[in-house]
């Protein structure tokens, strides 16, 4: 589990030909691609996926829930298309979908989401830093750091930016006519 949230695609891959089922929940009930959908690691989620990881197993852990919503929400563009290339569910029956995560951020102030995220966790008198970077798969994400006075890193905080290339994507998914609304 921790080489899922930490984007260890070769430790994963050692734990995965040691014999560990790709879809073995954590002590939480977490599992490992939805840890690694959410974070962003796209070779990671193809790793798992390969070794016959469910895409559309619902992560047990509180506040988790399916690895395509979780990537679509987060903004990450590389790890839904991995997703729904191995054949999640782009429209999963009741409540919040993908679609509807990655429709809320779109078009946002990415540095802005990201920076209050990183405010929320911050004590008084920390700095907090915004940067963009290319994630792998060539995603860029917006990660806002957490520092305390002396400098030290605290924490880290990202947000991919897809949400808009990620709804055309879910969209051109989903069944139906254009635009992904089915007929009533």
């Amino acid at each position: 589990m921790t080489a899922a949230t930490c984007g260890e695609n070769e430790e994963a891959g050692r734990l995965l030909a040691a014999g560990l089922s790709p879809d073995e929940p954590g002590d939480d009930g977490g599992t490992a691609l939805y840890r690694a959908a959410v974070q962003g690691h796209a070779a990671l989620v193809r790793t798992l996926l390969a070794a016959g990881a469910d895409p559309d197993r619902e992560s047990a852990a509180e506040d988790e829930g399916l690895p395509l919503c979780a990537a679509a929400c987060w903004g990450h563009l590389g790890a839904v298309t991995a997703l729904l290339d191995r054949g999640a569910d782009p429209a999963p029956a009741g409540g919040r979908g993908p679609l509807d995560a990655a429709r809320e951020f779109a078009g946002r102030d990415a540095e802005a989401e990201v920076r209050a995220l990183a405010g929320a966790y911050a004590r008084p008198g920390a700095r907090i830093g915004v940067r963009r970077e290319r994630s792998e798969g060539g995603d860029v994400r917006v990660v806002a750091e957490v520092r305390d006075e002396a400098g030290e890193l605290r924490s880290e905080h990202s947000l991919g930016t897809g949400h808009a290339e990620i709804v055309r994507l879910l969209e051109s998914r989903l069944p139906g006519p254009p635009g992904g609304h089915p007929a009533s």
